[in-house]
This record gives structure tokens, C-alpha cells and sequence, in this order.
């Protein structure tokens, strides 16, 4: 199906989750494409504006660990670890 599995396992089990969700509704209600998904998250934008997002906002996700003015790519939306590491991939 193209669509992440939303289990998580041990202490980060519920951040898995919300981030495979994520990605889930990125591709069905957003209609991307995994091609689309790769530019966007490579997008950059503040820590505000993420926050507002009506995605992150259904899954009641919240970047706080930044400043708001922060610029940090899109792909922040699964947290700062993730969205800096996927950067590197």
C-alpha cells in the first residue's frame, strides 16, 4: 500500500506512532506522493509556521524544543532527532 505499519515498539513507542501517521496522511489525505514527500521535508520553514500546520495539529504534534523563529526543514515534522538526521540521508 505504500503506507507505514502505525505500531511502535519500547520507550518511543507513541513518537513512532505519530510519526508514521504522519507520513500516512501526508500521502492520503495530502494526496503526495513519496517523491513529493522527499521535496517537501527537504523545504525549509520556521518552527512557527510548522506548528500551525493542520496535520501536525490533527495528531496534536508540537515542535518545542526550537525557538520559534527557528528555520529547520520540513522535516522536522517528526521531531528534531529525525527531521536533522533525514537531512544526512
Amino acid at each position: 500500500t505504500g503506507l507505514f505499519l502505525e505500531k511502535g515498539y519500547g520507550k518511543q513507542a507513541s513518537g513512532m506512532v505519530k510519526s508514521f501517521k504522519t507520513y500516512n496522511l501526508m500521502k492520503t489525505e495530502m494526496k503526495m506522493t513519496d517523491a513529493d514527500i522527499k521535496e517537501f521535508l527537504n523545504r525549509k520553514i520556521s518552527v512557527a509556521e510548522i506548528n500551525n500546520l493542520p496535520i501536525l495539529k490533527e495528531l496534536n504534534i508540537r515542535i518545542s524544543n526550537e525557538s520559534v523563529d527557528t528555520i529547520v526543514p520540513y522535516s522536522f515534522i517528526f521531531g528534531s532527532k529525525i527531521g536533522s538526521f533525514y537531512q544526512n540521508l
